[in-house]
């Protein structure tokens, strides 16, 4: 598409992927300076604050100079979120429409505050369109808010990186991951994140070692330092204390570029989710189209 751009912070987790996608789609980079800071408590007010003085005018230069007539909003992610608002609310201003990819109705971490309640409320009050992966969630945001049914379409999440051709086979793919043909093995692979439950299918392998003692857990993604360092200690724990060999738990707690993705879905027997709470699951189809 020649007047399509895509806008992203491209913060470290991310920033590979963009690389990537920068062969095919034009991309423009916001908080420059500040995604680069590894200080949490300093990276905070320091995203807002060049996303206020810099970005967000910039933002508003460019879109009125290259008259784009729709923003597509595909997370919501800046710190405080209303700065996300604020460009929807200008938007609405300046003519161009507004969608929302809702990915889940809700954050993951909504504990009932009415803060969060309200902001969404608004979102899904401003924006001209609404996108959810599924019927529920529609019936959700139609319940939770009061949206009409009308502004909402239900686009189901597709496979993902079923396209992409690296290896055809398992065995194939299990060489380059240094696995055995005869392992049994265990897989989980995406952004980890604590609602994700990671632990628990930790903390579950050695009733599966028990069994099986060809059994490897195979745990693919990247994070938050903080909750990595408590994964990796759990691991080690659980290994000592039912004498299991650390080679039995296999994690890559790292971006996975996407050509390297299909060998980790080739080579396992079976994809786990232990998520505490979804809505829906990219991983879950692009574990379908791998069969």
């Amino acid at each position: 598409l020649p007047n399509f751009e895509f806008i992203t912070r491209g913060h470290s987790i991310e920033r590979n992927y963009f690389k990537e996608l920068e062969k095919n789609v034009k991309i423009k980079y916001i908080n420059k300076f500040s995604r680069n800071l590894n200080h949490k408590f300093l990276r905070q007010p320091l995203t807002l604050l060049e996303y206020l003085m810099i970005d967000f005018p910039c933002l508003l230069i460019h879109l009125k100079k290259n008259k784009f007539k729709i923003i597509h909003f595909q997370l919501l992610y800046l710190i405080p979120n209303f700065v996300d608002l604020m460009l929807m609310l200008f938007a609405k201003f300046m003519g161009i429409r507004t969608i929302y990819t809702a990915h889940n109705v809700l954050p993951h971490n909504y504990k009932g505050d009415k803060f969060n309640y309200l902001f969404y409320k608004l979102v899904y009050k401003t924006v001209d369109q609404i996108i959810t992966h599924t019927d529920d969630m529609k019936r959700r945001i139609i319940s939770l808010f009061g949206v009409s049914p009308h502004k909402i379409e239900v686009i189901p999440h597709g496979p993902l990186f079923s396209d992409v051709n690296t290896v055809n086979t398992k065995n194939k793919a299990r060489k380059k991951l240094g696995l055995d043909s005869q392992d049994k093995v265990i897989l989980f692979q995406g952004l980890i994140s604590p609602y994700k439950g990671v632990e628990y299918l930790i903390r579950a392998f050695p009733d599966i070692y028990k069994e099986e003692p060809k059994a490897k857990l195979l745990i693919a993604g990247c994070g938050k330092r903080e909750y990595i360092k408590s994964l990796e200690e759990e691991i080690r724990g659980v290994c000592l204390r039912h004498n299991i060999p650390e080679s039995a738990v296999i994690y890559r707690f790292d971006y996975i570029p996407t050509s390297e993705l299909p060998l980790y879905f080739l080579s396992s027997d079976i994809v786990v989710l232990p998520y505490t709470e979804a809505s829906q699951s990219g991983v879950l189809l692009t574990a379908y189209s791998f069969s």
